[in-house]
């Protein structure tokens, strides 16, 4: 048995107000008076009659209480719980951050925990049950187990993360588990449409922050920071956030947030050679976790190019668009060092350098790469490659250009049907790109797609970053990108735990980022040591995704027997027998 709103039971108030009631109550029958000599035995009577007496039983009173008890009940919604018969469950716990809310005293977790073991105990011998978690991903915890013993050991387990599945991948991941004929039962604090529903949340008094964005402005030797607030509640709210920069106070803003609706705040001003924001809600709420931000700056490293070539000035110009590439020129291509970048026009060296990356043009031949020959006047197709980015199809024309075999067509970026004519490779374990024509039997100077496809292959060649982006979100999985020069290496989390890499691979995807903050990716050799930091958030919730349910939406799997009308038929009952006895002693005073 239970009750479903506390706050019905204010009602019981009324029973200690009944019983002060009764006893103030003049307890004397009516009696007549004779003559006037009676008034002063009258008035001491009746100064008798309001003092506060013994209290005396009376069934009229009793009558009354029961029925203010049973009204209370009532409002209450008190119910009893009916024993389920055998089953096959899905019980799907939610983990995810919100679930550390502390609005129900305790964390949302645990009191989901709670339910779930009292769910369990319900649940006739035999029922088979399989447990879901959900954190960034759900994942299956027990499949099929009918040992309750056993099934309430695998809830203690379950912690809440600092990541959030999508309702998009959770209602996925129940389609592809459930079971024909398998009851569904969803404990956390969001809704699930079609399934049962226990929720464990109380308030939504909550504000949120979840990434920061900044633009740096050389000129002004500034940078303007930008980040939303997200105000969860059903009310509208003050909010208070705070920057640091580099773990320094820097400045504190107010904004008004409307019920579940989120606003955009400002930090100018900052310093341009800052490294690390932080954003920080000061109001107090029933979530910490989710009160900070973090964005890690990149620095502008100015990269130096030499470009080989004999006087090919569009080649030139357009390498230097690129605000921080510098661009040099030469003709001797042996023996070369100390450049970011070599691009190669029309000839090849027989050597490369060991360090830097490198764009080749018209080369005549390539390392373990096989030259097919040449085509003249082919048809080129844009291949799906983040170099095309903003370039759906070439337009431009080759007189001629040579043809490679590139097995793997992920690496191609402009194809033919006589094999690839543009593509990504590896050279001495460093990136290199590689364009079969000479620009100059081209009409691609005078394209569109000419600056743009320049800027990407810049940008591609001249990253030499170990993680591809400055901020990430919880759950997300970090990919890492193994230096070549590089023999060890480890990502710091922000609690100081340390996740080692492997460099038997160009790549590494690693899925660590398992809580909010800045990380550390360290590579190193026996001469030189590489750091490279990045920010973790916590993932956005969606605005009343976790609203508070109302009474329709609530579909609980519980078999409880709701008392209402039952009760409330007995407070009738109740009522009607009270008239009856007040009725009838009234009829003997008359008489």
């Amino acid at each position: 048995m239970g009750i479903t709103n506390t706050l019905g039971l204010l009602g019981l108030l009324a029973i200690p107000i009944i019983i002060i009631l009764y006893m103030l109550r003049p307890k004397n029958k009516p009696v007549a008076i004779p003559s006037l000599y009676l008034w002063k035995q009258m008035q001491e009577e009746i100064e008798k009659a309001l003092r506060i007496k013994k209290l005396k039983t009376s069934i009229l009173m009793f009558l009354q209480m029961l029925v203010v008890l049973l009204m209370v009940l009532i409002l209450a919604g008190f119910f009893i719980v009916g024993k389920k018969e055998s089953a096959n469950l899905l019980l799907i716990l939610d983990a995810s951050y919100t679930m550390k809310s502390l609005d129900l005293g305790d964390s949302r977790m645990e009191r989901a925990k709670e339910e779930a073991k009292e769910y369990l105990k319900q649940l006739d011998d035999g029922s088979m049950v399989t447990i879901m978690v959900v954190e960034d991903v759900p994942k299956t915890l027990v499949k099929n187990e009918s040992n309750k013993g056993l099934l309430i050991s695998y809830l203690d387990q379950i912690d809440a993360v600092d990541g959030m599945c999508s309702m998009e991948l959770l209602e996925q991941s129940i389609e592809s588990v459930r079971e024909p004929g398998q009851e569904i039962l969803y404990i956390g604090d969001r809704f699930l449409t079609g399934v049962g529903n226990i929720r464990t949340l109380s308030s939504e008094k909550n504000y949120s922050v979840h990434d920061i964005t900044y633009t740096k402005y050389l000129k002004e030797g500034s940078i303007t920071a930008l980040t939303e607030v997200f105000n969860h509640d059903v009310e509208a709210g003050l909010v208070q956030v705070s920057l640091y920069v580099d773990n320094q106070y820097f400045a504190s803003k107010q904004i008004d947030v409307g019920p579940k609706e989120s606003g955009k705040l400002f930090f100018e001003d900052i310093p341009y050679e800052a490294e690390v924001l932080h954003v920080e809600i000061d109001n107090e709420d029933i979530l910490a976790g989710d009160n900070h931000a973090y964005q890690v700056i990149q620095s502008e490293k100015i990269q130096k190019v030499l470009l080989i070539t004999e006087g090919n000035s569009f080649l030139e110009k357009a390498l230097s668009l690129h605000p921080n590439v510098e661009v040099y020129t030469g003709s001797e291509v042996e023996g070369l060092y100390g450049y970011d970048l070599y691009v190669y026009d029309g000839v090849i060296p027989e050597k490369y350098p060991a360090s830097g990356s490198y764009m080749i043009f018209a080369p005549s031949k390539l390392p373990e790469i096989d030259l097919l020959g040449y085509a003249e006047n082919p048809e080129i197709v844009t291949k799906d490659h983040h170099i095309t980015d903003h370039i759906e199809n070439p337009e431009f024309a080759t007189r001629i250009t040579a043809v490679f075999d590139v097995e793997d067509d992920s690496k191609i970026i402009y194809d033919t049907n006589y094999g690839a004519v543009a593509f990504e490779t590896l050279i001495n374990d460093n990136r290199a790109l590689v364009y079969g024509f000479d620009i100059q039997d081209t009409n691609m100077p005078l394209s569109i797609e000419f600056p743009i496809l320049m800027m990407n292959s810049l940008d591609y060649l001249l990253s030499n970053r170990m993680v591809e982006d400055r901020s990430y979100y919880v759950g997300e999985n970090l990919e890492v990108s193994i230096l070549p020069s590089g023999s060890k290496g480890q990502v710091i989390s922000p609690g100081g735990l340390t996740y080692p890499l492997s460099f038997d691979r160009k790549t590494q995807v690693m899925p660590v980022l398992l809580s909010a903050g800045i990380y550390q990716v360290v590579q190193q050799n026996n001469y030189d040591q590489w750091s490279e930091a990045f920010a973790v958030n916590y993932p956005k919730q969606m605005l009343g995704e976790g609203r508070l349910a109302d009474e329709d939406l609530v579909d609980s799997v519980l078999q409880n027997k709701d008392l209402k009308v039952i009760l409330g038929l007995i407070a009738l009952l109740v009522l009607g027998l009270e008239w009856t006895i007040f009725g009838y002693r009234r009829k003997i005073h008359e008489y």
